[in-house]
């Protein structure tokens, strides 16, 4: 296996490093090149997420203003004594 960074006297400085010098390279097999695309691909474009910023002590009134503004109607709970087990 002869790598770019090999042929231009260097070795690769990270692991992304080699896996971009071996799918770049045209003498790979085909299946070692996509292996080493797919690899390296979360880390050359990484995947976009929301957050929310927020203090934790302002989690629960949020979520009841959230629960009223959506009209769900949240079930009561049921007051009651558990029967006695027999043994």
């Amino acid at each position: 296996m002869v790598l770019i960074s090999d042929q231009l006297g260097g070795a690769p400085h990270n692991a992304l490093d080699y896996l971009q010098s071996i799918y770049r390279n045209p003498l790979q097999p085909i299946p070692l090149r996509m292996r080493a695309a797919i690899e390296a691909l979360p880390f050359e474009s990484p995947k976009l997420s929301a957050t929310a910023l927020m203090h934790p002590s302002d989690f629960a009134q949020t979520l009841e203003r959230a629960i009223l503004r959506s009209g769900v109607r949240m079930p009561r709970t049921i007051d009651a004594e558990a029967l006695p087990q027999p043994e």
